[in-house]
């Protein structure tokens, strides 16, 4: 996974690899998502990003 920012322009888009997609359920993914840009909307990039990755890793990688 990688993640483009552009505070500049408070936009944000995070593409994944298959593996990763498809082991996370679009609920949480559009929660990730929605989350993150929300704070990059706020000039609060770094810990919206440290927030989605403890998410991610609490709730979207369970098997």
């Amino acid at each position: 996974m990688w993640l483009f920012v552009s505070e500049t322009e408070r936009y944000a888009e995070i593409p994944v690899d298959r593996r990763i997609f498809s082991r996370i359920s679009d609920n949480i993914w559009h929660n990730i998502v929605e989350a993150f840009t929300q704070r990059v909307r706020l000039e609060r990039t770094l810990p919206g990003f440290l927030e989605r990755i403890e998410y991610s890793a609490v709730n979207a990688l369970k098997t």
